[in-house]
Parts: C-alpha cells; sequence; structure tokens
C-alpha cells in the first residue's frame, strides 16, 4: 500500500463549471456593496452634509422634499449599511442562499424607494438630475432581479458530477467519521468535513496531521455519517484517500467553502495561516462493492482518536 495515497490522477476532481455565473454575481453584489457602503457611511457620520449636498457636486437631491430629521438620516444609514453587509458576505462566498438574500434584500428596500422618487421626480429642478435619479434608482431594481435570476447557476452540476451511490449520504450531511489506520491496523476515527464532487469527496486536513501520515501510510479508509463529535449515524463505506496538489487541490477547496461557507470559507484557512500549518487536500473514491454496514469498528475508532481536531 504504500505510496498509493500519491499516485496522480489529472483532471479527477471535476472542474467547477460555475465560474462565469460566480464572476457575474460578484460583479452584480460589488455594484451593490460598494455605493452603500459610502453612502450608509455618509448619512450615518455626516447626516446633514449628506441632507444638504447628496449626491455631490451641488444637486442637492434630498434637501428639495421635505425638512431635515437627523434620526431619520441616520437610521436609514444602518440600515443601508446593513444592506452593504449582507451583499459584501454574499460577494465573499458566492454561495447561492446568500446571494439570493443580499438580492432580496436590496429588492424589498428599493423597490419602494424608486416608486416614491419615480412619482416624485418632479421635484428635481434640472431634467438631467431627473434622468440620472430614475437610472441610478432603477439600477438598484434591476440588479437585484439579475441576481435573483443567476443564482441558480451558481451551484449548476457539471456534466457528470452527480454523485455515485456510495457518496449520496454523503451529499448533505455536515460531519462525516473519517476512519484510517496505523501500522499496525489499530483504526483510528476523526469527523471531518467533506464535499461531494461527482463520484469523488473531497476533504481537508494540514500535512503534519495524523490521518494525513497515516493516510500517505495506507490509503484505505472507511466513511461514516455522523455527528459533530464523530459517532457514527449510519453505515461506513470504504473508500480509497488521494493527496491532492495544484489546480485539483484548488478546486477540492472550492467545493469545500461553498458548502462550509463560513467554516471552510474563512475560519480554517485562518486558523491554518496562523499556526502556520501546511493545508493538504486528499480525495476519497468509493471502493465499488464494497460498502461496509457494521458500526463497530468507527465506533471502536473513535474510542481511540478522541482529539477533537479532526474537521481542520
Amino acid at each position: 500500500m504504500q505510496g498509493t495515497a500519491l499516485v496522480a490522477h489529472p483532471a479527477s476532481v471535476p472542474r467547477d463549471r460555475t465560474g462565469g455565473a460566480r464572476l457575474r454575481a460578484r460583479f452584480l453584489l460589488g455594484y451593490l456593496a460598494a455605493p452603500g457602503v459610502a453612502i450608509g457611511l455618509w448619512q450615518l457620520l455626516s447626516p446633514r452634509s449628506f441632507y444638504e449636498d447628496f449626491p455631490g457636486f451641488g444637486r442637492g437631491w434630498v434637501a428639495v422634499d421635505g425638512p431635515y430629521n437627523e434620526h431619520l438620516v441616520r437610521d436609514v444609514g444602518g440600515g443601508t449599511l446593513g444592506l452593504a453587509a449582507v451583499a459584501l458576505l454574499a460577494l465573499g462566498w458566492t454561495t447561492p442562499a446568500l446571494v439570493r438574500a443580499a438580492a432580496l434584500g436590496v429588492l424589498v428596500a428599493q423597490g419602494p424607494h424608486f416608486f416614491y422618487h419615480l412619482v416624485h421626480v418632479g421635484l428635481l429642478p434640472a431634467p438631467a438630475d431627473r434622468v440620472l435619479n430614475t437610472l441610478l434608482l432603477g439600477s438598484g431594481i434591476v440588479v437585484p432581479v439579475l441576481l435573483l435570476v443567476g443564482a441558480s447557476r451558481l451551484d449548476a452540476p457539471s456534466p457528470g458530477a452527480d454523485p455515485v451511490p456510495a457518496l449520496r449520504p454523503f451529499v448533505d450531511q455536515r460531519t462525516v467519521l473519517l476512519t484510517s489506520h496505523r501500522r499496525d491496523g489499530t483504526p483510528v476515527g476523526t469527523p471531518v468535513h467533506v464535499a461531494v464532487v461527482g463520484g469523488r469527496a473531497v476533504f481537508r486536513t494540514w500535512d503534519a496531521s495524523g490521518k494525513f501520515k497515516r493516510i500517505r501510510n495506507n490509503p484505505e479508509v472507511t466513511i461514516a455519517p455522523s455527528t459533530t463529535r464523530g459517532r457514527p449515524t449510519g453505515p461506513a463505506a470504504r473508500a480509497r484517500a488521494r493527496i491532492l496538489a495544484g489546480e485539483e487541490s484548488a478546486r477540492a477547496a472550492a467545493a469545500l467553502a461553498r458548502k462550509y461557507p463560513v467554516v471552510h470559507g474563512v475560519l480554517v484557512p485562518l486558523y491554518h495561516r496562523l499556526r502556520r500549518y501546511t493545508t493538504a487536500h486528499l480525495e476519497l473514491t468509493p471502493v465499488t462493492g464494497e460498502q461496509s454496514a457494521s458500526r463497530s469498528e468507527p465506533a471502536q475508532a473513535v474510542s481511540s482518536a478522541g482529539n477533537g481536531r479532526g474537521l481542520g
């Protein structure tokens, strides 16, 4: 078994076919977030200036429509910053749920805002101001609608990426018990996070961890659905592990970040960086026809692990 885990199989982790949709979503989210941050801070930090000067250059779009109210302007600033914060989160992780939440929040806020100003656009004295005001506020409706329409493409499956039967139980499973073996054959179980990509699953660890060393020596493992602490909740399946590198490793990292946007999109990479760990991504391929329905081995393996550090 020596060295089997390091045998290369190029492009075994399918390419992410959602790159174009993700790039478009990030551009549109940036369009919403950047002015949201700038305007929200203006409203919060200098409400009188915002009331008198917005959008700047001597235009004064707000002051023509009613008396100044500091409380109201500051409250609007807080709401504007809140929507911008959600847009920034969605821009960072670009998951369909976050993108939809950001787009829907902006649409609900900007819809009534746009129609109010459309009805009262005559308050602006210059025709150029009326046109520009309508176009800018209208984009606050068009852009969220485009994001809502395009969100479904962010998790569109790649060709041939349907999970194989052995991995279907792990597609939505939050935690998996990975059991590797010491040189003397003793099983050691560790709870890990996995993302299923077609006929394989991927997970993350670091190159000095016990499970990485065990897998490097013997790539034969079992995986089973489990609780966060590693208690098996379903039958185990046999799999063969392989250490990834280069583009394959990057695609595995992206798959984990999509499934666990906070944990593997931010926290685990940050933790590895602070601890100066070298992150390692591994691929798990089911061993055809060799699923095990026994829970005894994983249960015994958990008692051998017991360090609680498997998830990253």
